[in-house]
């Protein structure tokens, strides 16, 4: 398990610091498709160009992969609870996570997350020493409050 870089997670009082193990970003964008029928008589001049709607709806999602370790005198259990609280509204009527990830900040929603006990922590090496007690899976959407 190799350290790529951290994220922040803010939200209300909440600000949590995730390390993480891979990180991805994607993209859908959802298009209305129209084929264009063709009838018995009219087969013989080919198929006809599909005409493609494009409204531009982009729906932009993170799926983020890190571990919680202790950190700043604060351990990974009360990290972990703050990651479930966190997700779970912080306290904060409605709104939007602030994600900070790769230099630029996204407002995100948690869509899905695991948080799964590592048995057996094991030292990680990296700038620092790290030794990870819960290992994360996060799928966030990014978007504004309706």
């Amino acid at each position: 398990m190799a350290h790529q870089d951290n994220i922040r997670l803010v939200k209300g009082t909440y600000d949590i610091t995730l390390f993480t193990t891979d990180a991805s970003e994607s993209g859908e964008n959802k298009m209305t498709v129209i084929p264009i029928p063709t009838t018995s008589s009219g087969q013989t001049s080919g198929q006809k160009v599909t005409k493609v709607v494009d409204l531009l709806r982009i729906t932009n999602t993170f799926h983020i992969m890190a571990y919680i370790t202790n950190l700043g005198g604060v351990t990974a259990n009360v990290i972990k609870q703050n990651l479930i609280t966190l997700f779970k509204g912080a306290g904060v009527d409605g709104g939007h996570i602030d994600l900070y990830y790769d230099n630029d900040t996204y407002h995100v929603f948690a869509q899905k997350w695991v948080i799964q006990k590592v048995r057996t922590p094991t030292t990680i090496t990296t700038a620092t020493t790290d030794v990870p007690y819960y290992i994360v899976t996060l799928d966030f959407v990014e978007g504004e409050k309706a």
